[in-house]
């Protein structure tokens, strides 16, 4: 009985391993706030993240190739991903548990802080 429960454990073990791949998660943002208010987005703007949470690794994917990011899982709520640029500059991005997201860039260019919000939502591909 010990064998068949350890090879039963084992066996589970192993399927789940076998089926734990990465997730790609797709956001849409249709619109985006400035300090002129609140706009809708005139060229769709859409980036993807990748959480592989077997091996830790976490990127964020755009039209500009990918870059780890780091990645805060709140299972109750929700997810959020930080990415600190090569020049400093902080951008996050939050999902909730309803899928609806909200990406904030923290830049500043030329020492002037050029804050933007976007808002829209995201899908598990």
């Amino acid at each position: 009985m010990k064998i068949f429960l350890l090879f039963t454990i084992s066996l589970m073990t192993l399927i789940q391993s076998v089926y734990a791949g990465p997730i790609i998660y797709v956001c849409t943002f249709d619109s985006f706030s400035t300090k002129q208010g609140n706009q809708k987005v005139k060229e769709e703007f859409k980036i993807s993240f990748l959480v592989d949470e077997t091996n830790e690794q976490y990127y964020i994917i755009g039209n500009n190739g990918s870059e780890k990011v780091k990645y805060i899982p709140h299972y109750q709520a929700g997810i959020a991903f930080i990415e600190i640029t090569q020049s400093g500059n902080v951008i996050t991005t939050a999902i909730d548990k309803e899928m609806n997201s909200v990406h904030s860039r923290n830049l500043s260019l030329a020492g002037i802080l050029a804050p933007s919000q976007y808002y829209g939502s995201c899908v598990i591909k």
